[in-house]
């Protein structure tokens, strides 16, 4: 009989001892799969994070490089939209800027580009609960300073209006530098310049208490008796009650003439010309508000880029405790795996000292009797990863969420060929580390001593 039907056979002469073993063999071969594929798919998953921030910090670097070469000229100061709501009633604009006023400023030295903008808020304003938001705010101390502060002016206003119109160019380049339109779209797509009467809105405005409640991509939609297509739906902390349209279709909307707008963005073609472009538009409209943003974008992209690096900092922080975790739980399941395969053999071999004392009696040699031993739990330890690969496909994410509980990626991560081959090869291997001792003590025992063995 040759050494492999030997080793099955004697493998399974004690079927639920052996059975309970590559179970429990099984079991930790399908946590190491299972971990293994965790920590793998945290890490891949944390590095596209990680690599998605960095992008954004070179998108945001480039973006604020043209942001702190802006500045702003609103034909009305302080609101860069159609009317200004004062506590007594509409305080209405009076200085729409024309396309002659576009074309100056694009005159000056130094410019580079002009964007006309426009905003507007449509519907009546609720001047009960606006007094009520004013007296609420002074009985707390007014505005905060600073982003909460924003916020604050920001809810109060968008709470006046059923919703805001946001005229822009959407014209693909301009909004690719500028990013004119919203970034974060949920569903559907921006507008481009080949649409027509089309519109992306915001999610606020699609829910119970939005006033577009229910419309989705493709709707229909009135926006001051002209109907509009939802072409995308974005989401946000801002713009929450904006309808952007193409600035043509806002000058439609709000009667308009062709070429008028009610804010530029003026950019420069060098942050160092900004004073003394802001001082050339002055002097050439004296009316208009003129306001350079070098400064503040300057402020905004030195903290933007801190948050993030900080961000970065502890996505990577996070990868390598959740990596450490997972390989010092992968080493002691392999430490594990041997202890059982050892503890196994060396009971087999106690218990089968008769066996050895005649295997030697008949002839067999130390070395072919170490082998038979190491053969057979090279055997079980192949038992125990056929099952534990198995088990890895039926609750590995169960056993990963378990031993590794801060990753959402895990319920769907499933082990590689590879990774199931190197399990199997990993068994075997350990099958047969486990019973070197074991199988040395059998091969080392005289026929003699191991016939008297009670």
């Amino acid at each position: 009989m040759g050494l492999t039907n030997r080793a099955i056979r004697n493998v399974w002469r004690k079927k639920a001892r052996t059975l309970l073993v590559v179970i429990a063999l099984g079991i930790s071969v399908a946590a190491i799969i299972s971990v293994y594929t965790g920590v793998e798919a945290t890490t891949e998953n944390t590095q596209e994070m990680i690599e998605g921030y960095e992008q954004y910090l070179v998108e945001t670097g480039e973006l604020n490089e043209y942001q702190e070469k802006m500045i702003q000229v609103s034909s009305f100061a302080g609101f860069g939209g159609g009317r200004m709501p004062g506590m007594g009633g509409y305080m209405v604009q009076q200085l729409n800027i024309t396309s002659d006023v576009i074309e100056n400023i694009s005159s000056i030295e130094y410019v580079e580009v002009v964007i006309p903008l426009i905003e507007s808020p449509v519907g009546e304003i609720d001047y009960e609960a606006m007094r009520e938001q004013m007296q609420n705010l002074s009985g707390s101390g007014g505005f905060n300073h600073g982003e909460g502060g924003f916020q604050e002016m920001q809810d109060m206003r968008l709470s006046l209006y059923d919703y805001i119109i946001m005229g822009v160019p959407t014209t693909s380049s301009l909004d690719e530098t500028y990013l004119l339109l919203p970034e974060n779209i949920i569903d559907g797509r921006k507008i481009t310049e080949s649409d027509q009467s089309m519109v992306m809105i915001m999610e606020d405005l699609t829910l119970s208490e939005g006033f577009f409640e229910g419309a989705q991509v493709g709707d229909t939609i009135t926006v001051e008796e002209y109907e509009f297509t939802i072409a995308g739906i974005y989401s946000g902390d801002i713009n929450r009650n904006y309808v952007y349209m193409d600035i043509s279709d806002a000058q439609k909307v709000l009667d308009l003439d062709e070429g008028q707008a009610f804010t530029l963005n003026v950019y420069v073609d060098d942050k160092s010309a900004v004073e003394l472009v802001v001082y050339d538009i002055s002097e050439m409209y004296p009316d208009y508000m003129t306001t350079a943003y070098t400064d503040i974008y300057s402020l905004f992209s030195d903290r933007m880029e801190s948050e993030r690096e900080t961000e970065i900092a502890g996505l990577q922080n996070e990868k390598s405790r959740i990596e450490n975790q997972g390989y010092t739980i992968i080493i002691a399941l392999i430490i594990a795996v041997a202890l059982i395969v050892l503890f196994l053999m060396m009971y087999t071999v106690k218990e089968r000292t008769k066996e050895i004392g005649l295997m030697k009696a008949i002839g067999f040699t130390g070395k072919s009797v170490m082998s038979q031993f190491i053969f057979e739990g090279t055997v079980i330890g192949i038992l125990g990863g056929i099952v534990g690969i198995i088990l890895g496909f039926i609750i590995g994410p169960t056993i990963s969420r378990v031993l590794l509980p801060n990753s959402e990626v895990l319920a769907t991560s499933t082990p590689s060929f590879s990774l199931i081959l190197l399990a199997l090869c990993l068994t075997a291997i350990l099958g047969a580390v486990g019973t070197i001792y074991p199988a040395w003590q059998a091969s080392r025992k005289s026929p003699m001593e191991a016939m008297r063995d009670e």
